[in-house]
């Protein structure tokens, strides 16, 4: 009697055991679809669709990449997204899912990873190249469509290395006292391209001062002509006297301040394209700029040299606000807003000369020729 009861006590046990964990021959198996959006590109994001799929409980995400013998679970891919790495280039990739209270597993369709198109275009920095003066990087020439990333750069002591300088990631870098004769430049790289483009480079200056600075003194003169260029009416004015530089702007300076070169003469050749031999670009002056490129640079140039600027429009004087300079003379109406431009009373900046300055210096330096019919009183030139 108490062999039987044990012996049904083993049989009761062991029948509760086979009952309550049945095999997973017994789930059945996941049937559906899934597959995969986004880029295949290096750097791009991959996203599983699972709504094609049967079953449901639980997902589980496993990415896998075929590198030509066949498929291997890439380690630590195990989620709904997978960031595609520079490793997966020109590979197969796909996803395996699998399914809680379902057997087996289902695969998306490969993919084949290729590499991003490369990025094109131009970037150009804008601002003066000086110490304490901010810098800009313009990329309205840069190819492709997302997001812009920005690394300035700065040359070692001897100028022959490049080195990123740590921090400056912005689209603006303000110059610092180390960068002081040294090139700088930047470099940017755009989501969904490969590669980079990098800036012509700068060399941060310390703004020498103008010594051809010469005053005139004020005086009355006849301004017209009566002979020459027969300008009528010819009628007396008076000057106060102003200060104007000796010779014109180089092109140098133009470069030092404005980042740019416009000049065709570059003293390569001369007007007969003949080779020229030790003529240096940065003492020829500057040509190929508009009226408007040079009110411009006359504001740059007075805020680099710590000076209110002479003109203003829509009421600021940084040409940063003023928007695009006007690369052609739109007749008959001009530009209205740049043609709005106004000149700030009582502002020591640069500025161009009005035409009855101009006249008055150069009548000054004229022959006699010029004022025999047209006499005139010369004002006088004093450094």
């Amino acid at each position: 009697m108490k062999r039987t009861m044990v012996l049904a006590g083993i049989v009761l046990v062991l029948g509760l055991a086979f009952v309550g964990c049945p095999g997973n021959d017994n789930e059945p198996p996941l049937t559906g679809t899934v597959s995969i959006t986004g880029t295949p590109q290096v750097g791009q994001t991959l996203t599983v669709d699972t709504a094609g799929l049967g079953g449901s409980g639980g997902i589980s995400f496993l990415w896998q990449r075929n590198d030509g013998l066949g498929w291997f679970d890439l380690a630590g891919a195990t989620g709904g997204l997978y960031v595609v790495q520079s490793s997966d280039l020109n590979r197969y990739i796909r996803v395996s899912v699998t399914r809680a209270g379902s057997s087996g597993s289902v695969e998306s369709t490969a993919v084949l990873i290729i590499d991003a198109p490369t990025l094109t275009g131009t970037v150009s920095i804008t601002g003066v190249a000086q110490v304490g003066r901010t810098l800009m990087a313009n990329t309205g020439s840069l190819g492709g469509s997302g997001e812009i990333s920005f690394q300035w750069q700065r040359t070692n002591v001897g100028g022959s290395t490049w080195f990123d300088i740590s921090g400056a990631t912005d689209d603006t870098y303000v110059v610092q006292s180390g960068d002081l004769g040294r090139n700088i430049r930047v470099s940017v790289t755009r989501f969904n391209n490969s590669g980079s483009v990098t800036s012509e480079s700068r060399t941060i200056i310390d703004m020498p001062p103008l010594d051809d600075v010469v005053r005139i003194q004020g005086g009355t003169f006849q301004m017209g002509s009566c002979s020459i260029q027969n300008v009528t009416p010819i009628r007396s004015v008076t000057l106060s006297g102003f200060y104007m530089r000796r010779f014109q702007v180089t092109q140098g300076e133009w470069y030092d301040v404005m980042g740019t070169r416009p000049s065709w003469f570059t003293g390569a050749t001369d007007w007969n394209f003949n080779p020229v031999i030790g003529v240096n670009w940065r003492n020829l002056p500057v040509e190929r700029v508009s009226w408007y490129d040079a009110i411009v640079f006359s504001n740059r140039l007075s805020i680099a040299r710590d000076l209110t600027p002479a003109y203003s429009i829509n009421g600021s004087t940084n040409p940063d606000d003023w928007g695009p300079v006007p690369t052609s003379w739109p007749w008959p109406d001009g530009n209205p807003v740049w043609d709005a431009v106004l000149v700030v009373p009582g502002s020591t900046g640069y500025r161009l000369p009005t035409e009855a300055q101009w006249e008055c210096v150069d009548r000054s330096r004229k022959t006699a020729i010029m004022t025999t019919k047209c006499p005139v009183s010369k004002p006088g030139i004093s450094s």
